[in-house]
């Protein structure tokens, strides 16, 4: 589920048994951990991951439990997210900016493969401290729909105060989709509800959903919220200590954050075509399942 990779540079990621075994590792449901890569911080950039200064800033007022997210959009240069006003908005952005592009060069010299089917998406940081475990889920984004691409995040531990980001890992997705397989198969979606149709009408929903991403939300519903499940699901904790990189195709490796605090993470879409084993993936397996096209 957990796969250490000894890389200290751009330069070993390049390496052909590094690669091979990030490939075999990632689409196979599995976290590729790289602890001695990790994203440096700018020196005008600290107080954004210091917890004595980022929770007044980001919060407001001092909330032990405050858990803030901020969205950020690199091609068009757009903050989404919390009430932002009064924060040092040009260095979130420089900061955020800057992760996404080492993000791009990160994924272009370990995983070549899929440089051809790469869309780059939202940045994403995370300066609250976490304090509820989430269930094990795979990653379907109500807002954002993929239609039927792969999501490849790429996340980093930044707190500066050396916290380690504590993960629940539970491997690939499949044999939960087999065990739904006959809900899944129920759940016909193809025609777009009309609250769906109102999120489109609003600019609020990011493109159309397709029958997998109807699919994918259902599922993920069913395995997020089925306690008796959860509990019979193997499953990895693994703390990622400050300073490190992991890389996850999340919407088939089953993952759970438990705690930590400031982490930033990348998001991007592959097109399944590019990956080595498209037939892992999860838009093939739940067409396969459902026995109907999805896209």
């Amino acid at each position: 589920m957990i796969e250490r990779l000894e890389a200290a540079s751009l330069r070993d990621l390049c390496r052909p048994d590094v690669r091979e075994r990030a490939l075999a590792v990632l689409e196979n449901g599995g976290v590729i951990h790289l602890p001695q890569i990790g994203f440096e911080i700018l020196e005008c950039e600290r107080t954004l991951t210091q917890p004595q200064h980022r929770i007044r800033l980001w919060a407001g007022k001092p909330r032990a439990n405050a858990r803030p997210v901020l969205l950020f959009n690199s091609r068009i240069d757009r903050l989404y997210g919390i009430n932002w006003r009064g924060l040092p908005v040009r260095e979130i952005k420089g900061m955020m900016g800057r992760f996404a592009g080492w993000s791009r060069e990160i994924v272009d010299a370990l995983l070549p493969d899929y440089t051809g089917g790469l869309e780059t998406e939202f940045t994403t940081s995370r300066p609250g401290n976490r304090t509820v475990k989430q269930p094990l889920h795979m990653d379907a984004i109500p807002l954002r729909p993929t239609q039927g691409r792969s999501m490849l995040r790429v996340f980093a531990n930044v707190n500066d105060a050396g916290v380690p980001r504590v993960w629940n890992v539970g491997g690939h997705f499949e044999a939960s989709a087999e065990h739904f397989a006959k809900r899944i198969r129920r759940f016909e979606k193809d025609r777009m509800p009309m609250s769906e149709w109102a999120l489109q009408r609003l600019r609020i929903l990011n493109g159309p959903r397709t029958a997998y991403d109807r699919t994918m939300l259902h599922l993920r519903e069913l395995i997020f919220t089925n306690r008796r499940y959860q509990r019979k699901l193997p499953h990895t904790i693994v703390e990622f200590p400050a300073g490190s990189t992991w890389i996850a195709l999340t919407d088939v490796a089953l993952h759970s954050a438990h705690a930590g605090q400031f982490s930033l993470d990348q998001t991007f879409f592959v097109d399944p075509a590019v990956l080595r084993f498209p037939e892992r993936s999860s838009l093939r397996i739940l067409e396969k399942l459902s026995r109907r096209k999805l896209v």
